[in-house]
């Protein structure tokens, strides 16, 4: 697991975004002005739009024998596992095991980060693209990073494809 304290990013998701002098911010949830327990607590307080505030699933293969890929989504859209099988060679899709998560990515599932995980490919949702910051897990549960979608893109070697739906 991660060595890391409960308020900062995780160390490799920290170093990544030091590394490539990533433009981002820190949204601590313990910060804001009122307890968070969802994502629509964040989009609130902060205030930020909704659909700005990621999710990142590890998804494999449905054998497991092809890889894994994170896939980053609006937090209240559903994943569309047979555009993400797609877009990675895969013939079909599914969600990683937690114990999986835990395994391979040293993440808690409610903090799972598209960065600092060198070697696994990255999938964006193209209704993310644009100019207007996103928010995604930070590797570590109640800490965010804001960032540009074309910066988190390019940080993290990211292809893009419409892979979510509302």
């Amino acid at each position: 697991m991660p060595t890391t304290t409960s308020d900062q990013p995780d160390v490799r998701v920290q170093a990544v975004l030091d590394a490539g002098g990533v433009q981002h911010r820190v949204v601590r949830h313990g910060d804001l002005a009122g307890p968070v327990h969802s994502a629509l607590d964040v989009a609130r307080l902060l205030p930020f739009d909704q659909d700005r505030i990621t999710k990142t699933l590890l998804l494999t293969d449905r054998q497991g024998r092809l890889g894994s890929a994170l896939v980053v989504i609006p937090v209240l859209w559903k994943v569309r596992f047979p555009a993400v099988a797609e877009l990675q060679g895969w013939r079909r899709a599914t969600l990683a095991p937690i114990e999986e998560v835990a395994r391979q990515l040293g993440q808690p599932v409610f903090g799972v980060s598209p960065l600092g995980n060198p070697g696994l490919p990255v999938v964006l949702d193209s209704s993310l693209a644009g100019g207007t910051p996103v928010l995604v897990g930070s590797g570590v549960r109640g800490v965010e990073i804001e960032i540009g979608p074309s910066a988190l893109a390019e940080a993290t070697g990211a292809t893009w494809g419409w892979v979510a739906s509302p």
